[in-house]
């Protein structure tokens, strides 16, 4: 018998390279109550650098090591797993691990299911989504990061009792300088941190960058991020004779420092959830441009705490960035109300404590059947 009295949460997820969602495990591993959670996370793929950085935080990491690609044998594989490490909770993020997991935790008795949607796709294919439909039934908890993607779910035909929405929460103290706030004119540059993916419009930024340069040829864009769209990127960023101004720097571990320097964030994402870079440049003092989709608007009210614009819309997106560009005070005004809707409503600990009362119920139900094992034995004594 385990007298361990923590909840046992399992975290899946499809992989572990450097990307919102895997970042998003590493606050749970950083401020979830080790003496209330043992956290654990299985990655279907790889374990990749925030995998070895969740194990360098004695977070258990486990690997199955599974390309793209359809593979009911995982079902079994979770199953093992679940029954090994005896979860309380398991919790899944976006469609594939979904698929897998919640079966898998069914099957095992896991006593609380939770799923995350981060994204606004919930497959590639009729198959995947219909797969999705089946595997959100066998859950208890189906949130979406969200309101827009929690809509998207029921409309796809998700149980609305089970859907809630839990906005995503950094600890923005690490984002938060310890040093006064650079004056406008030391901010030498604007700065997009993204994965270099398609969904993130890079190729949008690029040619806002272009417009730009031409009223402000000094002006430095660093994006600072990994993906399958660099090699792309960059030869766009060479037609259009950009080298001196537009730099891919790849990924960093210095996001904080590079925010602090930056005289205005961009996330030009053609579809998003709720991204951590977003928060963490309101916690850095960072004026933003962002795009008016998914769960951003949410976050972002144009003019005040931050910029809207369209979409795949380079002139405007210019346009907003050159404002910012050249107002300071209109900057000072986004910065303060920024900072104010990232600490009221988007800290770690809201978020936290909204996914821990659905991993509460595995500790209501293991107490429950702790008391029908004991009136058993003593039945039986």
């Amino acid at each position: 018998m385990n007298d361990d009295p923590r909840i046992r949460v399992a975290h899946i997820t499809f992989g572990l390279d450097v990307g919102g969602l895997e970042k998003l495990l590493v606050q749970f591993a950083k401020h979830a109550d080790p003496n209330r959670y043992q956290l654990t996370v299985a990655s279907l793929g790889q374990i990749g650098p925030i995998g070895e950085q969740l194990r360098s935080m004695d977070i258990p990491v486990v690997c199955m090591h599974r390309a793209e690609g359809f593979h009911p044998s995982l079902v079994g594989q979770l199953y093992r797993f679940f029954r090994k490490i005896r979860a309380d909770v398991v919790h899944s993020h976006d469609p594939r691990p979904l698929i897998y997991a919640a079966p898998a935790a069914r099957l095992a008795r896991v006593r609380s299911i939770v799923h995350t949607q981060h994204g606004r796709v919930f497959g590639t294919s009729p198959r995947q989504q219909w797969l999705v439909r089946q595997a959100s039934r066998m859950v208890h908890h189906f949130v979406g990061v969200s309101h827009d993607i929690s809509d998207m779910a029921i409309d796809l035909g998700v149980n609305p009792k089970t859907v809630s929405v839990i906005q995503n929460g950094i600890g923005g103290d690490a984002f938060e300088s310890d040093h006064p706030r650079r004056s406008h004119d030391e901010r030498p540059y604007v700065v997009c941190v993204a994965r270099l993916s398609p969904e993130k419009g890079i190729s949008t930024l690029i040619q806002a960058a272009e417009i730009m340069v031409a009223e402000h040829p000094d002006v430095q864009i660093i994006i600072a991020g990994e993906g399958p769209c660099r090699r792309e990127l960059q030869s766009q960023i060479d037609s259009l004779g950009l080298n001196d101004t537009v730099r891919l720097i790849g990924e960093t571990a210095q996001v904080a420092e590079l925010l602090h320097r930056a005289r205005a964030f961009v996330l030009p994402s053609n579809s998003e959830g709720v991204s951590l870079t977003l928060l963490e440049a309101m916690f850095a003092g960072v004026p933003i441009v962002a795009t008016n989709v998914g769960g951003t608007p949410e976050v972002i009210q144009n003019g005040s705490n931050g910029l809207l614009v369209p979409a795949k819309d380079p002139q405007t997106m210019a346009h907003a960035m050159m404002e910012l560009w050249n107002d300071s005070r209109l900057c000072d005004n986004l910065i303060t109300e920024g900072y104010r809707v990232a600490s009221t409503r988007f800290g770690i600990d809201q978020m936290l404590r909204q996914y821990e009362a659905f991993y509460e119920s595995g500790r209501k139900d293991r107490r429950s059947n702790a008391k029908v094992d004991s009136g058993t034995e003593a039945a039986t004594a």
